[in-house]
């Protein structure tokens, strides 16, 4: 999209971006139950069992809150959504969202048993680079170039780690991809 509206005629930058992880049917290792779901990850975050770190292995989440819906939290935020935040991550029930809101994307909700989104939204500064990044025709050529940058950007700052310094299921996922291993 950024390349089908650049131009000569004008400049732009990026001052947001939401980059997207989608898990459908991931299975729910953490708490031996069928899939993965927000509530979970909500948890264990709150309750100090599951850490979230950058790539540096430093944590700097200060903040997480959840929405609850019926004693059940749908949405989870890491990191703070106000102020001069560099970014934060949202985690949801996509699948849910899909189907409470009719929304296009209904008939793939509806074929999956899961589907959890997890959605980095980075501000100022490095979303610029980003943006700066996805526009450069010879950096990112090909649809997998742009995954593994994707995933690679999101693990950059967010990698969910247990107490003992193992990494979850997703992430680890986002880490092969970010790599080049899937």
């Amino acid at each position: 999209f950024l390349r089908m509206i650049k131009s000569d005629l004008y400049s732009m930058r990026v001052s947001r971006i939401d980059l997207t992880a989608d898990f459908f049917d991931m299975p729910d290792v953490i708490k031996q139950q069928p899939y993965l779901h927000p509530d979970t990850i909500y948890n264990l975050l709150v309750n100090r069992q599951l850490r979230v770190v950058d790539h540096n292995d430093r944590e700097n989440i200060k903040s997480i809150s959840g929405v609850n819906k019926d004693g059940i939290y749908e949405t989870v935020y890491v990191g703070s959504r106000k102020g001069k935040s560099r970014g934060f991550m949202r985690i949801y029930d996509k699948k849910n969202e899909q189907i409470e809101n009719h929304s296009y994307r209904l008939e793939e909700a509806l074929s999956c048993e899961s589907w959890v989104r997890f959605e980095a939204c980075f501000k100022g500064i490095y979303a610029n680079q980003i943006g700066e990044t996805l526009l450069n025709e010879l950096l990112i050529q090909t649809d997998e170039e742009l995954i593994t940058f994707i995933a690679g950007k999101i693990c950059d700052k967010y990698i969910f780690k247990f107490p003992n310094n193992n990494v979850t299921n997703f992430s680890d996922v986002l880490l092969d991809i970010a790599s080049g291993k899937e």
